[in-house]
This record gives C-alpha cells, sequence and structure tokens, in this order.
C-alpha cells in the first residue's frame, strides 16, 4: 500500500509540472468520453478523501456535453447511502473546468492519454479554507467471459 501511495505521489509530482504543456493546449474532451472509474485519490486535506469524506468519490464517466462543458456521472456516500451524483462542469479556459460541489471547485486535466488514464487537479473553495486534491482514474473495459 505505501508503495501503492509512493508511485501515485511521484506520478503526480511529476506530471504537476509538465501538465500545462502536455494536455492544456491539446486536451480534446471527444477523446476523453467513456467510462472510467476512480484508481487513487490524493489531498492536503486528507479527510476530504478518507471514509465518510465529501471528495472520495468513485466515478464512473465522462461525457462532453455542449458549449465545451463535461459531464460526470459518480458515487459517494451521503447521508449513510451511496447515491450516484451526475454533475455539469462548465469550461472555463482550455483544459480547465469549475463546478458546485461541496463548494466551489476549478479543476483541469493535468495528464491523459485517453485511453488509459487521467489525472486530473482539483482546488475546492469554501468558507473553512480551500484544498487541493488530485485524482488518478482508469479506463473502465468491459470482459465477456465464455
Amino acid at each position: 500500500m505505501k508503495l501503492q501511495l509512493l508511485c501515485l505521489g511521484l506520478i503526480l509530482l511529476c506530471t504537476q509540472g509538465e501538465g500545462d504543456e502536455v494536455v492544456r493546449g491539446n486536451f480534446d474532451a471527444e477523446k476523453i468520453s467513456g467510462n472510467w472509474y476512480t484508481v487513487k485519490e490524493a489531498s492536503n486535506k486528507r479527510e476530504t478523501i478518507e471514509k465518510g469524506g465529501s471528495m472520495r468519490v468513485f466515478v464512473e464517466s465522462i461525457e462532453p456535453v455542449e458549449d465545451s462543458a463535461l459531464s460526470f456521472k459518480f458515487w459517494a456516500h451521503e447521508n449513510g447511502e451511496c447515491k450516484q451524483i451526475s454533475l455539469i462542469c462548465n469550461r472555463v479556459a482550455e483544459g480547465v473546468y469549475a463546478v458546485e460541489y461541496d463548494g466551489y471547485n476549478v479543476f483541469r486535466v493535468a495528464e491523459t492519454d485517453y485511453k488509459n488514464y487521467a489525472i486530473f487537479q482539483l482546488r475546492n473553495f469554501k468558507a473553512e479554507g480551500s484544498f487541493q486534491l488530485l485524482e488518478l482514474y482508469g479506463i473502465f473495459l468491459h470482459t465477456l467471459v465464455l
């Protein structure tokens, strides 16, 4: 487990500096369309991603919608129940989106190859203060066993 967290941290650290040139200038929302799953989350406010945390979410799909927005479907625990949540994230700049969810969130696609993984860097703002969140998503492949 510690090795996985170390690897995730190193990946996120390396992409944080490169992400501006790698994806921002050429991000194609149409290519990110599909079923995804949450692999790992990291935050400077750990309680937000721990069990019961407001940002402990499990992504199901990402789809582009009109006006260059992105639609996210994900699962989260609310009031002791697992609920599906759908959000429309508005594009505010190339590869940068904003959405209201447990505060005001601005995120960008730090890196993706569109076929295997996507790394999102999010900043949450609310009255109690702000925090950052990095999320690693993997593509969801259905396999048929005969």
